[in-house]
C-alpha cells in the first residue's frame, strides 16, 4: 500500500534571527529598460534560507526590510528571495526607471526571470500584493500565493484617494506629507500610520528608524515613494477579478480585522474569485501591516500552506 508523506516545515536546521538577515551582503540586479519599459534599475536583493524558492515583495513605502522578522522565521524550511523594488531601500535608479505600480510589475518579473527560479512561491503584502498577484496570473511557476492585507476588487480606498489627492497637489502635497511624516502625533495619526498597527507604539523606535527617518533625511528618496501615490492607477485594482481568474495556484490570504484600508468583509466577498481556490485566515485587531505587528502568528498559517505547496512529497510502499 503506499503512502503518502510530507516533509516537515519544522525540520531541524540552524535558527536564522533578525540580526542574520541585517547581516546578509546586499546583492544587486541589474534591469535595463526594455519589456515594461521600467527604465534602468540597479535592484538590492537579498537571500537566506535553504530550501523550495520563495519570493516576497514588500508593499508602500516601505522595502524588503519591512520582512526582517518574517522571513528568518520561514528560512529554516524555504529559501527566501527578498529585493528592494525602485525608488524605495537600497535599489539604485536613474531617470528613466519607472516607478509607477504597474512598472513595478515588470521589475518583479525582471528580477525573478534574472534569478533563473523554475518553481515559486510568493509571501506578499499591500501594494506588493497586487505585484504580486499580476506576476501569479502570467506565470505558471508560482505554486502559491500568500497575501497579507492589500487592494481589494471592486474597492477604491478612500483613504488612500486621500492620500493621492494631496500628494498630487501642487507645493502644498508634498509639504503636508512630510509633516505627517516628521511630526509624531500626525505621524500616528490616520493620515499617518494609525491604520496600519494595532499598537500606535510600533510606528516609532525601529519601523521609524528604518522606512521614515530615510525619507525625511533624503527628499529625493521621499520623492520617489511619493511618485507611486501621486500615479495610482485604479484600473489596475478594477482589472483583479480578472487577474484573479488566471492565477492557477492556491492563494492564502492573511488578514487582520480591524485595518480601514482594506476591510475584511471585502476580503471575504473576493474569494470566490480565485479560481485555483483561495482561503483566509484572520487575525484578529490587526490592520494593514499585520506581517510587521505580527509576524509569528503570520507565519503560523503561513508556513503548513506554504508547505503543502513546495515542500516534496514522497511515496512509500508499505
Amino acid at each position: 500500500m503506499a503512502q503518502t508523506s510530507v516533509v516537515s516545515a519544522s525540520a531541524k536546521r540552524p535558527s536564522i534571527t533578525k540580526q542574520d538577515f541585517f547581516a546578509l551582503p546586499t546583492q544587486t540586479i541589474d534591469i535595463a529598460g526594455g519589456a515594461g519599459d521600467v527604465g534602468h534599475s540597479r535592484v538590492a536583493y537579498r537571500v537566506l534560507g535553504e530550501g523550495p524558492d520563495l519570493v516576497f515583495i514588500h508593499g508602500w513605502p516601505l522595502d524588503m526590510a519591512t520582512y526582517r522578522e518574517l522571513a528568518p522565521l520561514l528560512a529554516s524550511s524555504f529559501r527566501c528571495h527578498l529585493f528592494d523594488l525602485p525608488g524605495a531601500g537600497a535599489t539604485e535608479t536613474s531617470s528613466r526607471s519607472a516607478l509607477r505600480l504597474g512598472a513595478h510589475v515588470a521589475t518583479a518579473r525582471a528580477v525573478i526571470d534574472t534569478l533563473g527560479l523554475a518553481r515559486y512561491a510568493i509571501v506578499a503584502h499591500d501594494s506588493g500584493g497586487l505585484i504580486a498577484r499580476f506576476v501569479a496570473a502570467s506565470d505558471a511557476r508560482v505554486t502559491a500565493l500568500v497575501l497579507g492585507n492589500t487592494e481589494l476588487s471592486h474597492h477604491h480606498s478612500p483613504m488612500l484617494q486621500l492620500m493621492k489627492a494631496v500628494a498630487n497637489t501642487p507645493v502644498l502635497g508634498p509639504l503636508l506629507l512630510s509633516a505627517t511624516m516628521g511630526t509624531r502625533f500626525l505621524r500616528r495619526s490616520p493620515l499617518g500610520f494609525a491604520g496600519c498597527f494595532q499598537n500606535l507604539d510600533h510606528i516609532d523606535g525601529e519601523f521609524y528608524d528604518l522606512f521614515v527617518a530615510p525619507m525625511l533625511a533624503d527628499k529625493r528618496r521621499a520623492g520617489q515613494q511619493f511618485e507611486l501615490l501621486r500615479t495610482l492607477d485604479p484600473a489596475l485594482v478594477d482589472q483583479l477579478p480578472d487577474i484573479h481568474a488566471r492565477i492557477r495556484c492556491p492563494t492564502k490570504l492573511i488578514w487582520g480585522s480591524a485595518d480601514p484600508f482594506f476591510p475584511l468583509a471585502r476580503a471575504r466577498a473576493m474569494l470566490p474569485e480565485f479560481k485555483a481556490g483561495a482561503t483566509l485566515d484572520v487575525i484578529e485587531g490587526g490592520k494593514l501591516y499585520i506581517h510587521e505587528e505580527q509576524p509569528a502568528t503570520f507565519a503560523s498559517y503561513a508556513r503548513p500552506f506554504l508547505s503543502d505547496a513546495l515542500l516534496p512529497r514522497t511515496a512509500a510502499a508499505e
